[in-house]
């Protein structure tokens, strides 16, 4: 069976816990199997990561944007330029 290689989630298991989905029981309660619900976990922690910024990427930023306060661009222009990347980038994948 073929393992998604960057998640290593399992897409048998996505696929039985999304029939499951698809068919619920008539009280509404899925019941996943523990490798059903752990690749359905592990599928949204890793969506959960592109989509929105960690602790550490926050507080990265931030520093970027206090050491971009604080270099002339005039007087050096190449870390001013650095640093102004570095924002971009975090701009581009974060905020819409």
């Amino acid at each position: 069976m073929a393992v998604i290689p960057q998640l290593k989630i399992d897409p048998g298991q996505l696929h039985k816990a999304r029939r499951k989905l698809q068919t619920l029981s008539k009280d509404g309660k899925v019941r996943f199997e523990r490798e059903e619900r752990e690749a359905l976990l592990a599928l949204i922690s890793a969506g959960k990561r592109r989509i929105y910024p960690s602790k550490m990427s926050l507080d990265r930023y931030q520093y970027l944007v206090d050491q971009l306060v604080k270099i002339d661009p005039d007087a050096d222009p190449e870390r001013f330029n650095h640093f102004a990347e570095k924002i971009e980038e975090f701009e581009k994948r974060y905020c819409k």
